[in-house]
């Protein structure tokens, strides 16, 4: 799952996007400068799917891959030593 959670721009020109994206019960959220923007489409007609489009186009495989290799690895969440401990039979 992708969203575009804010753009960045030079008037009507998206030159970056802040995203998030989760897979495989794995998110993470980042900065994405555009190397080289070019206004396709008039910003009052960019959507969130437009966006996404983008960010995919250029970095999307790595992201997606690197939450599957985040994914695979994935341990046993447990609590934080400085927040309450409770004891929780098993039955």
């Amino acid at each position: 799952m992708w969203k575009i959670l804010d753009i960045q721009a030079d008037g009507d020109l998206i030159t970056g996007a802040r995203y998030f994206c989760a897979r495989g019960g794995v998110e993470t959220e980042g900065w994405w400068k555009f190397a080289e923007p070019v206004l396709t489409v008039p910003f009052a007609e960019v959507t969130e799917e437009v966006v996404i489009g983008w960010v995919k186009n250029d970095i999307g495989a790595q992201v997606e891959a690197r939450l599957d290799e985040q994914a695979a690895s994935v341990t046993k969440t447990v609590v934080a030593p400085w927040l309450p401990q409770v004891f929780t039979p098993s039955i």
